[in-house]
């Protein structure tokens, strides 16, 4: 099963660039926030819980303009938004095996878009008898 999910772009204060700045408890909250919402979008986008033990996922990055961004602090904004699909989806994000791809601008809000393919099927249909 394979299944896309697109989620807004992440709040710049989850960067990073940003971990000393903002309160860790207002930075807790707006992570919470972050990994909610991007459950409950993950399942209205159709996502189900999915019985695989790993998941191939490719993100593609769209920023919102054309600034120099310095790619691996959006990967660190996006953790909270991958564990909102994780936890939609039912499989642990230690599980997955991620490719991040630098995508083409859009305006004017940008877009995180999450590819889930799924890994190794789960074996719990199958009964062996002895």
């Amino acid at each position: 099963m394979t299944a896309t999910v697109t989620l807004p772009w992440p709040n710049k204060r989850l960067s990073a660039n940003w971990v000393k700045s903002v309160h860790w408890a207002k930075r807790a909250e707006m992570t919470h926030k972050a990994r909610i919402a991007a459950a409950w979008e993950t399942k209205a986008q159709g996502v189900k819980r999915m019985k695989a033990d790993s998941l191939n996922v490719t993100i593609t990055l769209h920023p919102p303009d054309a600034r120099n961004r310095d790619f691996p602090n959006w990967q660190y904004a996006c953790k909270a938004m991958i564990d909102g699909i994780a936890d939609a989806a039912g499989i642990d994000d230690g599980k997955w095996k991620i490719t991040w791809v630098d995508g083409e601008i859009r305006r004017p809000h940008g877009a995180v878009v999450v590819e889930l393919e799924e890994g190794v099927l789960h074996e719990t249909n199958i009964h062996e008898s002895r």
